[in-house]
């Protein structure tokens, strides 16, 4: 269920319920037809089980039941590598061994294919 309310200060407050008997939820817009078109797109997210909560992003992970509320593990990282993959492997060599065209080569010659 939803409505809209004009409030004593001219802006509109769109409400909402989740599900009967939940929280409701509210928010503010200046224009009617905002908050018209905010109602619709929550109740077409309700009605296809689209529907994310505008509070969710405030909830830390590590304060979902998903995780149990178990810290991570305190255990060391490994020490940090001296040298990369990439930074050992000269980038002239990785190109001239590739077989295709480059596209700068591809573009001089007027070929897109």
């Amino acid at each position: 269920m939803a409505s809209i309310d004009r409030r004593p200060d001219g802006r509109y407050r769109a409400r909402w319920r989740e599900y009967p008997g939940a929280p409701q939820k509210t928010r503010q817009f200046t224009r009617k037809r905002d908050a018209e078109h905010f109602l619709d797109s929550v109740r077409g997210d309700l009605a296809h089980g689209l529907y994310v909560d505008p509070g969710g992003g405030r909830t830390l992970f590590r304060d979902t039941p998903s995780s149990g509320g178990r810290p991570r593990s305190t255990a060391a990282a490994p020490p940090p590598r001296s040298r990369s993959t990439c930074a050992s492997t000269p980038i002239r060599a990785w190109a001239a061994a590739s077989s295709a065209p480059s596209f700068a080569a591809r573009s001089r010659r007027g070929s897109r294919s």
